[in-house]
């Protein structure tokens, strides 16, 4: 009886082998990398467009109910930084004279470390892409960037 269990256990050996070398579900951390890659914008649906051969403008506002200010930057095409005050807002290229050419990426984040930004609003208007922002106290996680492929279609991140 001892040996039949034994060949038995022997027997399974090369099954448990080839089970852990190929699991059954891939790692999840495998595919985020794969859609979050150069241009994560093609794995994602879009949030709204714009019409990318028109003067494109952006406004943050920033409608935080604490003490808290906003930074913002266009990292595609680069520009300074932008701190957009509560109550305030801040404004990159211009509907009437200024162009701000396709692709475009803007990162929005609180100074502060431990202030989230889950409450954001994005609303298209003529060309006018307007992000409204209330920060609020919590774990790390603020930053968020939005972006604006060739064809003019708005991602969020």
């Amino acid at each position: 009886m001892q040996r039949s269990i034994f060949s038995l256990l022997i027997g399974l050996l090369p099954l448990a082998t080839i089970f852990q070398a190929n699991p059954a579900f891939p790692e999840e951390v495998k595919f985020w990398q794969i859609t979050q890659g150069i241009e994560p914008y093609k794995t994602r649906e879009s949030i709204g467009s714009v019409v990318p051969n028109q003067p494109i403008q952006i406004r943050v506002v920033n409608k935080s109910e604490i003490e808290v200010d906003i930074i913002t930057q266009l990292t595609l095409p680069p520009s300074n930084r932008r701190i957009a005050k509560p109550g305030r807002s801040v404004t990159f290229g211009r509907l009437h004279t200024s162009f701000l050419p396709p692709p475009i990426e803007l990162s929005i984040f609180p100074r502060d470390n431990d202030i989230v930004l889950d409450d954001l609003n994005l609303v298209v208007r003529k060309n006018e892409i307007i992000v409204t922002v209330k920060a609020e106290k919590g774990v790390s996680g603020g930053l968020r960037n939005i972006r604006v492929n060739p064809s003019g279609k708005i991602y969020l991140f």
